[in-house]
């Protein structure tokens, strides 16, 4: 009888027991619930919540009466006919989602809430929000995309997710309450800052980050297309991944020279920067750090950097010119690669970018794969306080007193004049980014004449004054004496050249040999011939007549294995006023005639459909010499 009667008591309390934990769901006014526990509800999803909603403190579901203390998961996910939500004191957290992707434009959020889950209001339509002092936890993205543009983090705040901001193009103001001791908003600088660890985890369009900060956190930056300008201090070591993702309306970025590592994506998606600069106190680069940044045309990596990450590099493929000044090539198998849907990884180096390594490692990066992938690897020239020490000659027309200058490797200067051996002036001279300042030491101290430098190479150096922000006069040019010997030839050029520019010079044939010669004929003429020396020094062409004694020198507008296109300069030094284009009809140094090189047959599509020309999608291209290729047109 005993046993009996503790089997009845067993089973009363399993089953009240049973009653207790298992989550019943139902529904009141419209509104969905789910049980918690024995006294208190959630409310859950339902697809077609609309209108204004209003929820109570409390429901009653089998006669029993259950406080609402909690929004659930993905509540009202993308529910985007509701208008307003109305939330009782009684709630006490919001789940993960809640009201992700909702419309509504405000909400009161009681003051009894402690959590704010993940997403919890991603992408609504918030343009206010006043987080009460008992919240402790704000969830990862728990207002992306929203509109407010100003918040405050209470107190009692202690646990910040990542990106809880994060596409907020509208915030111009954040501020953490003086006495929250795990963050703070030091030096009204308009972020979140981690106090211990001086980490900075949530930024907006207005701020400036404090001198004090060592780390740029995860997204703290991230999808701020509002941003069009970002100082980052010299005391940062560190760039967390997604930290400037997505900052479209950056159009420079400088990273300064303490930083060593670089997270996973970044600086990725900032596609109007033209240039990237990865200084040399950087080790390591995140994948796909700086991925997607469709506009750079130069790209340069510091000394100590070790290893680049799969896709970090993956930025244009109208790259012209990337400078690695690390002596042993950097670990980076997919650096240059970015990953095409359908497709499969694609090597992102143009058949005309170069590479410039420092000279003595030219042979250890043709042979480190990938940067043996590069077509033409050169050494690094010499920097432009190197270039600028010998002795020039002026050569424009210009009223000046002398025709020399001579610039000395201890900083000093001196001119002279081959016209008034008497005439001497010297000074104390420096160069700052594309500035010649120069001191002369009869004036004030704190005189400095300025000229911008628009060419400076082993060849010339072309200055045009400058004060006040502006340039003045005409530009001048200088020669320089004994430069020293050329650097190497890019293989393009060597070859036989036909000028197919009408109206153009006497000649109509040019060869550019390897030995640095040239030599001009014409078909019309068989008595005709010129010859002398020529040599490249960056996107300019010098050449010397063999009866002459000044070198002249045009701009390269263009190069191709085929084509070559030589531009006059204008007084400016800048602007071409004429082009000179040749057809290359002969090579060498491995360089095809274009007879040799393969021509379009005809163009498939992938179902065998031939097609005229190249349509949008995958194009099955049969070339001449029986080859297949595949070409995808966007």
């Amino acid at each position: 009888m005993r046993y009996l009667i503790r089997l009845v008591l067993l089973f009363i309390l399993l089953y009240a027991s049973y009653q207790d934990t298992y989550a019943y769901t139902f529904e009141v006014n419209g509104i969905n619930y789910r049980t918690t526990s024995s006294t208190e509800c959630e409310v859950i999803y339902k697809k077609d919540y609309s209108g204004d909603i209003i929820i109570p403190s409390s429901v009653q579901f089998t006669s029993k009466l259950f406080s609402v203390t909690a929004i659930g998961d993905s509540a009202f996910y993308r529910c985007n006919k509701v208008t307003s939500v109305t939330l009782p004191n009684s709630i006490k957290s919001i789940g993960e989602y809640a009201f992700f992707n909702c419309p509504i434009t405000s909400i009161e959020i009681p003051n009894r809430i402690i959590s704010i889950g993940a997403s919890a209001f991603c992408l609504s339509n918030l343009a206010y929000v006043n987080i009460p002092n008992n919240v402790v936890s704000i969830g990862n993205n728990a207002f992306m995309g929203c509109e407010m543009t100003s918040v405050i983090i209470p107190r009692s705040v202690n646990n910040l997710g990542y990106g809880v901001f994060q596409r907020c193009n509208n915030l111009t103001s954040i501020h953490v309450d003086n006495d929250n001791t795990i963050y703070d908003s030091r030096d009204d600088c308009n972020a979140i800052i981690e106090t211990s660890s001086n980490t900075l985890i949530e930024g907006c369009n207005s701020t400036v980050i404090p001198k004090s900060v060592t780390t740029i956190g995860q997204r703290a930056f991230c999808e701020r297309s509002n941003i069009t300008n970002i100082s980052i201090p010299d005391n940062v070591t560190s760039i967390a991944k997604y930290a400037f993702s997505g900052c479209s309306g950056l159009t420079s970025i400088t990273i300064p020279n303490s930083v060593t590592t670089i997270g996973e994506y970044a600086f990725s998606g900032l596609w109007r920067l033209t240039s990237v600069t990865i200084p040399n106190s950087v080790i390591s680069i995140g994948k796909s750090a700086f991925g997607g940044n469709t506009s750079v045309e130069t790209i340069f990596i510091g000394e100590n950097v070790e290893y680049i990450d799969t896709y970090a590099l993956d930025m244009s493929k109208f790259l012209i010119d990337v400078f690695c000044y690390a002596k042993n090539p950097p670990e980076a198998t997919n650096a240059f690669y970015y990953a095409e849907y359908g497709i499969g990884k694609k090597l992102m180096i143009g058949e005309k970018t170069v590479l410039h390594v420092p000279e003595g490692s030219v042979e250890a990066y043709k042979s480190t794969f990938p940067w043996s992938k590069f077509r033409y690897i050169e050494a690094i020239g010499a920097s432009p306080q190197e270039q600028i020490i010998g002795e020039w000659k002026l050569v424009s027309k210009r009223g000046f007193t002398h025709n020399f200058v001579e610039f000395k490797s201890d900083g000093t200067f001196s001119y002279t004049s081959t016209n008034d051996p008497s005439y001497e002036e010297h000074g104390e001279y420096k160069i700052e980014n594309d500035f010649l300042y120069m001191h002369f030491s009869d004036e004030p101290q704190d005189d400095w004449a300025t000229s911008k430098i628009l060419i400076l190479n082993n060849m010339s150096l072309v200055l045009h004054d400058y004060e006040d922000g502006y340039s003045y006069g005409n530009p001048y040019a200088y020669s320089k004496q004994n430069p020293n010997p050329p650097s190497s030839i890019n293989p393009l050029l060597i070859g036989k050249w036909e000028l197919k520019s009408p109206n153009g010079p006497i000649h109509t044939h040019l060869e550019l040999k390897e030995d640095g010669t040239f030599s001009y004929t014409s078909a019309y003429d068989d008595y005709y011939e010129e010859h002398g020396e020529y040599r490249i020094e960056g996107d300019l062409f010098y050449k010397l007549f063999s009866d002459e004694i000044k070198w002249n020198f045009s701009k390269i507008v263009d190069l191709t294995e085929n084509s070559l296109i030589l531009g006059n300069l204008d007084d400016d030094y800048i602007t071409v006023y004429k082009e000179y284009k040749y057809k290359k009809v002969s090579g060498s140094s491995g360089i095809n005639s274009p007879a040799s090189i393969p021509e379009i047959n005809a163009i498939y599509s992938v179902e065998g459909i031939k097609n005229a020309t190249l349509q949008k999608g995958i194009n099955i291209i049969k070339m001449n010499d029986g080859t297949i290729k595949k070409v995808v047109i966007k």
